[in-house]
């Protein structure tokens, strides 16, 4: 294999219009002048320097390049070196005049080509062949990989090259525009890491590629233009480790991890703010960090693929793998590891791109199967809500013929009660009609006065029951309109029809049983002012008022003349009221007589 790389290189010598030869540094630093008169002793030629092996390979310090033009009309040639990180290159022509100095320490103004990659001109008549010589004054590279060109073909390829240059960072926008607008839908910390590391990747392939100083700084040194500024470089570190602590979901598959990375981040976050404030000196420090989060994340994606067998690990590491690789690949030819062709030129290009491409295609299954599944828990609510709203239908339809049922139910109790009502009303005023013609044949007054009691007595009952008969719930009465009624009905027994009735009850309802023994005490009370209080008497008033609070309060008074022996009263009137207030209503009475009676009478609701 060695011998047929060898000959494949010799074969090439044969149809190059070039030749080179190289001279390794020594402790001696040799000027053009020391250079020319000795070359050959010095250098060697570019067949031995290729056929050593890569870990014998030295460093550059002078190149010696022979240009012929075998044509019959003038050429411009054009060299290119490859490697666009070359700190300074001095050409010199073969009389050891210095022809042009350019390098990354060098203003890039200062090129006549106005190219990333270190390129000049040679001029050559017809038949003509020259020599120059190209100094390397700082070493960065193990080798100096160039190439010759006719000027139409550097054009050309130059041309090709910033073609390729724009699709890279065509596609880098589009994945970016496209994950944007993918965030915007999904609203998901996930994606906007996923974003903020693939712009600040964006920040960093931009210098890196001397586009910085082509295009905006090239006054400057591409040293100083093209380098990638250090809270870039943090930024990327953290917001990739972000990215994977997301994506990979360490915080429920491995909390102990996930707090170790937190670490790291909340480090990374103090670095960044240092180094975009200028509070850190510019240097390698955060490539290092850089290097340390790239493997360190690439460690833990393995890890989890080993382990956790997910498939976001299995994409994760996939990624990262094509992206290392390609990575790789640009470290050892920088090296002087590996030969430098249209591959390995790209090769650290093509890595990132396939990582986003692969990060992009399962950001966006992971939103597809986000919508599986939420379509999945909609069509199932829709379901559970399609049973839901059948069941509800079916409850109310059953609520609905029962309620219509209740309601017959309620219909027949109200006109039961009614007819009930209207049978009692019916039967007392029938008693109070049979009383009244027993009163009429007899000739004792005081029997008739007993027989009045009584018939009084049986009227209030029989108006309770009208009362109920006429209202629409049955277990309450309107206390206003049925003592109004009762008073009324008393005055009108008697012959003193000017009497004043002064009734506030307010907008209180109570039930029958209440209403039962308040309406017999009431009765008790204005027969007995009839009777004795208002004789002589030319306003004669009753007054009664009810409150209610907490308990309720009967206040009972009349303007007539008052009895001072009704408190201790033992007649049957009297007997009846304290009856009815303590044992039937649980109430108190108080009776005070300044100078007419007044009842004070209150009891519990």
């Amino acid at each position: 294999m060695k011998l047929f790389f060898i000959f494949f290189i010799f074969l090439v010598s044969l149809y190059a219009d070039y030749t080179v030869s190289y001279l390794y540094p020594n402790d001696k630093k040799l000027t053009i002048s020391e250079i020319i008169p000795d070359t050959e002793a010095q250098m060697i030629s570019k067949d031995k320097y290729l056929q050593l092996m890569p870990f014998d390979k030295k460093n550059i310090s002078w190149m010696k390049l022979v240009l012929k033009n075998d044509l019959d009309v003038e050429q411009v040639k054009v060299v290119q070196f490859l490697d666009i990180r070359i700190d300074k290159l001095i050409i010199y022509n073969q009389d050891g005049k210095e022809i042009y100095c350019m390098g990354d320490k060098i203003a890039f103004d200062s090129r006549e080509l106005k190219d990333a990659q270190i390129a000049f001109k040679i001029d050559l008549r017809a038949k003509e062949e020259k020599t120059i010589y190209i100094n390397n004054v700082f070493v960065s590279t193990a080798g100096l990989s160039f190439k010759v060109h006719n000027l139409d073909q550097y054009t050309q390829n130059t041309h090709l090259k910033h073609m390729e240059e724009s699709a890279f960072f065509a596609v880098l926008l589009v994945m970016l525009i496209y994950n944007t607008v993918l965030y915007l839908f999904v609203r998901e910390r996930l994606y906007f890491y996923y974003i903020s590391y693939h712009l600040s990747l964006l920040f960093i392939m931009y210098p890196l590629k001397g586009l910085s100083v082509m295009y905006h700084h090239p006054s400057l040194m591409n040293v100083d233009a093209g380098a990638v500024k250090g809270h870039i470089i943090i930024l990327t570190a953290l917001t990739s480790a972000q990215f994977l602590r997301s994506y990979l979901n360490t915080k429920k598959y491995t909390p102990r991890l996930d707090q170790y990375l937190f670490k790291i981040i909340i480090i990374d976050f103090i670095l960044f703010l240092l180094y975009f404030f200028d509070l850190m000196p510019p240097g390698q420090f955060s490539v290092v960090v850089e290097l340390f989060h790239v493997l360190f994340l690439f460690i833990i994606a393995l890890y989890f693929t080993y382990t956790k067998r997910t498939i976001e690990s299995y994409i994760y590491t996939l990624a990262w793998t094509i992206m290392l690789s390609g990575v790789g690949v640009t470290s050892f030819v920088a090296l002087g590891f590996l030969t430098r062709n249209d591959f390995t030129t790209y090769a650290v290009d093509i890595g990132i791109i396939f990582e986003l491409i692969i990060f992009s295609m399962a950001l966006a299954y992971r939103y597809v199967q986000q919508q599986k599944v939420l379509s999945s828990k909609e069509q199932e609510l829709r379901f559970i809500n399609h049973n839901l709203e059948r069941t509800v239908t079916l409850r109310t339809q059953e609520l609905e013929e029962e309620i219509k049922r209740k309601k017959n139910l309620l219909l027949e109790r109200e006109t039961l009660f009614k007819e009930l009502y209207h049978r009692v009303k019916n039967n007392l005023q029938m008693m109070v009609s049979l009383i009244s013609m027993q009163k009429r044949r007899l000739n004792d007054n005081k029997a008739k006065y007993v027989l009045d009691d009584i018939s009084g007595r049986i009227k209030s009952l029989a108006l309770i029951h009208e009362q109920l008969q006429d209202a629409h719930e049955f277990d309450s009465i309107n206390l206003q309109e049925y003592i109004s009624a009762l008073l009324n009905e008393i005055r009108s027994s008697y012959s003193i029809a000017h009497v004043t009735l002064e009734i506030e009850c307010g907008d209180i309802f109570m039930n029958i049983d209440q209403v039962t023994s308040l309406g017999l005490i009431i009765n008790e009370l204005a027969n007995n002012s009839f009777k004795h209080a208002f004789k002589e008497l030319s306003n004669p008033k009753i007054t009664l008022k009810m409150q209610e609070d907490k308990d309720y309060t009967l206040y009972y008074t009349d303007n007539g003349i008052g009895n001072s022996k009704i408190e201790n009263s033992d007649s049957l009137g009297s007997l009846l009221v304290n009856t009815l207030v303590k044992s039937q209503l649980k109430g108190e009475i108080k009776i005070e007589v300044q100078p007419s009676v007044n009842y004070n009478i209150s009891f519990a609701k």
